[in-house]
Formats: C-alpha cells, sequence, structure tokens
C-alpha cells in the first residue's frame, strides 16, 4: 500500500478511510480556487476531523481526487504528514467536462502513450504523484453517463495500458449502468481481464 509515509503492509494499515476527498473543487464552475489554496489553511480545517477520525480508529485515508476535480497532492501530502495519517493517492483524469483548459488541458491533444506515460510516472516515486514522491495507490477516472467521449476513451485506453503494466487496479466513479457496461466492454477490447483489474 503506497503511501505518504512510505510502502505499509497489509497489517500496517489499520482501518482504511476509502474513498474520500481530503481537498477537492468539483461543481458547475471551471475550478479555481484551489490554486490559491494554502497547505496550512486547509490543514487548519480539516485537523479537528482528521483527529477525531484518528481517535475512532482510522489507519489510512485513501484520497480519490484525480486531475480535473482541483487536485492538490502537494496539499495532501502535507496535511497527511501533519496530521499523521498515511494517506493513499491516485492518478489519473476525470471526465468530460472537468478536462479543462487549465488542469489538464493537455489531455485533448495528447496520445494514448502520452497519457499512459504520464500515469505511469505517477504510479512511480519519480516523480509521484504531482511530483510528490509519492507514488499513487492506483488509478482513478470517470466517464459520463451519456457515453464515452473520445478524450475519455484515450484515457480509458491508457489506464488499460498501465494496469497491464503495473498490476494498477483501475477504479471509476460511474453512475448509471449503461456507461458501466460501455465502459466494461471497452476494457475488455482494449486487452484488460475485467476479473483481475477491477
Amino acid at each position: 500500500f503506497h503511501t505518504t509515509a512510505g510502502p505499509l503492509g497489509e497489517d500496517e494499515i489499520g482501518n482504511v478511510l476509502a474513498h474520500h476527498h481530503m481537498f477537492v473543487e468539483l461543481g458547475d464552475a471551471t475550478p479555481e480556487d484551489f490554486l490559491s489554496s494554502t497547505p496550512q489553511e486547509v490543514y487548519d480545517a480539516l485537523a479537528p476531523w482528521l483527529d477525531e477520525a484518528k481517535a475512532l480508529g482510522a489507519g489510512t485515508f485513501v484520497e480519490l481526487t484525480p486531475f480535473g476535480v482541483g487536485r492538490r497532492p502537494d496539499i495532501v501530502k502535507f496535511v497527511a504528514d501533519q496530521a499523521d495519517l498515511p494517506t493513499m493517492m491516485v492518478t489519473g483524469i476525470y471526465r468530460e467536462p472537468f478536462v479543462t483548459d487549465d488542469m489538464p488541458g493537455w489531455v485533448y491533444g495528447a496520445s494514448v502513450d502520452e497519457i499512459a506515460a504520464f500515469m505511469r510516472g505517477e504510479l512511480s516515486d519519480d516523480p509521484g504523484v504531482g511530483g510528490t514522491g509519492v507514488p499513487a495507490g492506483f488509478i482513478k477516472l470517470s466517464q459520463n453517463d451519456t457515453g464515452i467521449t473520445l478524450t475519455e476513451h484515450k484515457v480509458l485506453e491508457a489506464a488499460c495500458i498501465v494496469a497491464r503494466e503495473t498490476d494498477a487496479t483501475i477504479a471509476s466513479h460511474i453512475t448509471s449502468g449503461p456507461a458501466a457496461l460501455s465502459v466494461m466492454d471497452a476494457l475488455e477490447g482494449f486487452g484488460c481481464d475485467l476479473d483481475r483489474y477491477r
């Protein structure tokens, strides 16, 4: 388990707070406020909640914010270190229209190989998630309920390539059955064994 506190074994992670967001900006407007937030401001706001979670037995936090929804790995690492709460971060890119012009607008013009290289780098400790040196724990994506867009299709294919290379898990935020079936069909078409990579 790759965390901000280094690699932890199964006997070291304790109770896991899974699928949470320590820092995220999600809404109708293009995320902007996350860029001006400071690590200390976020820690001051979260410290009481994180202390309470630890007192209730939480041992590890899973931070599931991918690119496109106000991701700030530097803030997450700072807060996790200050709170002494090992935190797993993810690599990945959220669905359209959250692939914004500022972060990560490069995805629109990127090839599948370029997107795969980005994820591959974040799954390693050099550069790690957002250059923090912390390897991502897995790949987090999302797809539209109305159908996978061309950009989302590229991201999904890149994720499959990297999952097959690294044995990383792919998680996706999907809120409709037809979209989920389309994603599963696409992954199988890319060569991902759903029994292994789910």
